[in-house]
């Protein structure tokens, strides 16, 4: 709701269709923006709720919206077979609302393998599709300054979905350079000079990478654990190395829930969930997103990196554990 300038008094207040009135925390004004922002928390899932701001007893302004739901309707599905795919596999299905793509793979198999440094599964200008109980082993490294090769890469597509997945050995094979002149260079883990990109810098080696134009991204239950390389100390410079998930400047609505990102403390992540535009207004998970009922261990960094222009962005009822830093907030 735009105003121009703030309004005494204001008030949100939400209600299940057709019961009775709760207040919400009040709304913030951002003169910036010229509009008030606020969060409704602990809602039911695929439910129908109406909103309205109020203030001296008046209505300004009036809504209705309807959460998720965590059940959705499959249209059809795909078994990916190990023996026969070609990696990477690109997926651009044309879902629905009502009529989600499921991927799946048959029970006690693994895609990919520890010799495949491509992008397993690679989701572009998709809708409302589904990975599902995919066991995925290796994939990834850095290729180039804008393209990227991670074992699942998403951009461009709305209503994805990554679930019950399991994730290990990814990233690049890459040797540590341990020597104090890491702290004058960017980093110091290096490609290997046998590479096609010799001495490229280890970094951004994420189990999932999130690209711009993607929204509505749901990534729930899944367990990323001991990717191949693993992250310098802060003795050195900055940290390098393996994420499990990379979010490069999402659009919106992202939801980040229930899974385990579990380094080794030999094998330690970068950052859990590491963010792109530490300092910018589309910066990190961007805006309109939950990240909850997660378990993030060994880490270099930060255990999450919230950074960026963040707007109506909740983080809570996590478990962070051994890292520098739990939350960065830059």
């Amino acid at each position: 709701w735009g105003v121009k300038t703030p309004v005494d008094g204001i008030e949100l207040e939400y209600r299940e269709l057709g019961k009775e009135w709760s207040k919400a925390p009040n709304p913030i004004y951002f003169k910036d923006a010229q509009n008030y922002r606020g969060s409704i928390l602990n809602l039911k899932e695929d439910t129908v709720y109406e909103t309205r701001l109020r203030a001296g007893g008046n209505t300004l302004a009036e809504g209705r919206f309807q959460t998720w739901s965590s059940k959705i309707r499959i249209a059809k599905t795909v078994v990916l077979d190990p023996k026969t795919v070609k990696y990477p596999i690109v997926i651009k299905d044309q879902g629905t609302p009502d009529g989600w793509i499921r991927y799946t793979m048959p029970k006690g198999s693994v895609l990919g393998g520890k010799d495949v440094m491509t992008s397993i599964i690679r989701i572009q200008k998709a809708k409302y599709v589904v990975l599902d109980d995919l066991v995925v082993e290796g994939g990834g490294g850095r290729v180039g300054e804008v393209e990227m090769e991670n074992p699942v890469y998403v951009a461009n597509s709305k209503g994805v979905r990554i679930r019950n997945c399991e994730f290990y050995g990814f990233g690049h094979k890459a040797h540590d350079v341990y020597t104090d002149a890491g702290r004058g260079r960017p980093y110091p883990i290096e490609v290997p000079q046998d590479s096609k990109n010799p001495g490229l810098t280890a970094n951004w080696d994420a189990a999932i990478m999130v690209f711009p134009h993607t929204e509505e991204l749901t990534i729930e239950r899944c367990y990323i654990h001991d990717p191949y390389g693993r992250a310098n100390s802060w003795y050195y410079s900055h940290p390098a190395g393996p994420q499990a998930i990379m979010l490069y400047r999402p659009a919106h609505s992202t939801v980040i829930r229930y899974n385990d990102f579990i380094g080794s403390d030999r094998h330690r992540f970068n950052d859990a969930v590491e963010s792109v535009g530490n300092f910018d207004a589309d910066g990190g998970i961007n805006r309109d997103a939950d990240v909850y009922g997660n378990y993030m261990i060994y880490c270099n960094d930060d255990n999450i990196e919230l950074d960026g222009g963040h707007q109506n962005v909740r983080c809570y009822w996590n478990h962070f554990e051994g890292a520098l830093c739990g939350v960065s907030i830059q």
